[in-house]
């Protein structure tokens, strides 16, 4: 039996639980990556993965931040729920426009395979940005009219 000083809070075992969550998953990934993926691939994976990184937190993470930045006052007034809804349909936009990159690109050259990339990257992206920008704009408007009635209130 393991005696845990001072108990652990729900917190802390949630935290627990999602890391080793992320961790089982991260080696399923490989295990399914190793039987998919033909050795010669490798490589490529390992460029794509690299380029992903490199985009992530050398664009994506600085705009966020810059983003946050500049809208700070705008989510001290309409409060840290609306913010947080409006900062992640943003973030999940980016997220997936780093996803949809290297589709775009390989329709822009010509798919090796037809039946892999059939589905049209740019009007998905757009679709998402749309949603994303939607909700985000929502997000702004609902915070601001519960910021204004809470101070007519």
């Amino acid at each position: 039996m393991i005696i845990v000083d001072p108990p652990l809070r729900r917190s802390d075992v949630a935290r627990i639980v999602i890391g080793a969550s992320g961790v089982a998953l991260i080696l399923a990934g490989i295990v399914m990556a190793i039987v998919a993926i033909p050795p010669e691939r490798y490589a490529s994976v390992v460029v794509w993965a690299l380029a992903a990184i490199v985009i992530h937190d050398g664009l994506v993470a600085p705009l966020v931040v810059a983003v946050a930045l500049i809208g700070r006052r705008t989510a001290q007034r309409i409060g840290t729920t609306a913010a947080a809804v409006a900062r992640s349909a943003l973030v999940a936009a980016a997220c997936c426009t780093l996803i949809a990159v290297p589709g775009i690109v390989v329709r822009a050259l010509g798919p090796r395979n037809e039946t892999i990339h059939t589905v049209d990257y740019v009007v998905v992206l757009s679709a998402c940005w749309v949603v994303a920008i939607g909700i985000a704009v929502g997000a702004v408007i609902a915070g601001a009219m519960r910021a204004r009635h809470a101070r007519t209130m």
